[in-house]
């Protein structure tokens, strides 16, 4: 389930119709409907986002002068501001770039369904470096699908003669004097 997918599936006529977007939030919540009660069970005191679309949401927030939490609200008043636009060639919305303005209604969609689904009240966006790094360590990957340890397996090939876990404890303690 990603943006671009969705975009193909459920906007590729390039219309921004409550149709479109209906279709593309059922789609989604199907897609979360077999993990959502465990979700929602488990429970969670902070929901940061760490996509794309929500890279942009606060990008637009920031520029209209709102502060930075994403709720559904924010969603639906976007959602209504696409639709009125009509179509995606025509999407203007203050503060969305270009570059995501072809695929913002899809993963807008998806967030719409996302919040509707694990009855998400708020969200903030999450650092780059620590969405990935979270989403890694949740996954249990073995070490060779791991990309943090493959780029520190590169970087020990360059430096040949320092073992990998200096390596590693030198990157966190720059990593963590820069915060």
């Amino acid at each position: 389930m990603g943006c671009v997918t969705w975009l193909e599936r459920y906007f590729s006529d390039r219309n921004l119709a409550q149709e479109n977007f209906d279709d593309a939030e059922k789609a989604a919540r199907d897609v979360l409907r077999p993990v959502a009660d465990e979700l929602r069970f488990h429970g969670w005191k902070v929901c940061v986002g760490a996509s794309g679309t929500v890279q942009a949401l606060q990008e637009i927030m920031m520029a209209q002068g709102m502060d930075e939490r994403i709720t559904l609200a924010k969603l639906q008043q976007l959602k209504q501001r696409a639709i009125q636009c009509g179509r995606l060639e025509e999407l203007e919305i203050e503060g969305l770039t270009l570059e995501r303005a072809l695929v913002f209604p899809s993963g807008l969609a998806i967030l719409i369904a996302i919040f509707t689904e694990l009855n998400i009240q708020s969200m903030t966006l999450a650092g780059g470096a620590l969405r990935e790094g979270l989403v890694y360590g949740m996954l249990h990957l073995a070490v060779d699908q791991d990309i943090r340890s493959r780029t520190l397996r590169n970087i020990q090939r360059r430096l040949s003669s320092i073992p990998i876990r200096q390596i590693a404890w030198r990157s966190w303690q720059i990593t963590s004097s820069n915060r």
